[in-house]
Parts: C-alpha cells; structure tokens; sequence
C-alpha cells in the first residue's frame, strides 16, 4: 500500500503557492507598474554604485573603511527621510518656519567645512 502523506504535503504546498504567489499576481494592477520601475532602477542604480565605489577606491587609493565611513553620512538624509516626513505632515501649517529652518540648516552645513578649507590655505 502507497504512503499517501507525500501527496497530501505536496497539495498542500500547491495551496500555499496560489494563496501566495498567483494571489498577488492576480492582484496586479498596471498603476503598480511604474513605481516598481523606479525601485528596480534605484536597485539597479545601487549595483553600478558598488562597482564605482570600487573604481574609486582602486583610483584614488581611498581605504575600504572610508568609503563606508563616507557611505553611512551620505545615506543618513535617505535614511531620515521617511520620519522627518511624517513630522512635517504633522506640523504642516508651520511651513513657512519649516522653509527658514531648511534654508539655515543648508547654510551652517555649507559654512562648517570653511574654516577647515581656509585653514589648509593660511
């Protein structure tokens, strides 16, 4: 006589294939479409980056620590984007106070790096 359990696990595994996966295709709609292109193209983006990283690193002779060190301070602002969002949602109708306070953050962080310039010279 057959061991039917094999059968039933694998029915059973089919089930959970079309609950999942033909499910979600059957959801699909073509307005979903374009933003998954552009997550495509920023992962995309994100293989050329490894490899321009390590072009960088061979041509300059940066070191493998600096270029993460460089890597984390420049992904904080992706990073961030998403709370600092929801808070300006949050506080929206103070959006002129919101401009100043964007314009005076570009400003300091464009004048931190000035003395340490103008040192080099003097």
């Amino acid at each position: 006589m057959r061991d039917q359990s094999g059968g039933i696990v694998i029915a059973a595994l089919m089930h959970m294939v079309d609950r999942v996966f033909v499910d979600l295709a059957r959801q699909f709609r073509w307005s979903y479409l374009p933003p998954l292109m552009v997550y495509l193209a920023a992962g995309l983006s994100g293989i050329t980056a490894i490899v321009g990283t390590f072009f960088v690193k061979e041509y300059l002779g940066l070191s493998a620590a600096f270029l993460a060190s460089l890597g984390f301070w420049a992904g904080i602002p992706w990073v961030l984007k998403m709370p600092l969002g929801h808070l300006v949602d949050l506080i929206w109708r103070w959006k002129a106070w919101l401009v100043y306070l964007g314009a005076t953050l570009i400003a300091v962080s464009i004048a931190c790096p000035s003395p340490l310039k103008l040192g080099h010279y003097f």
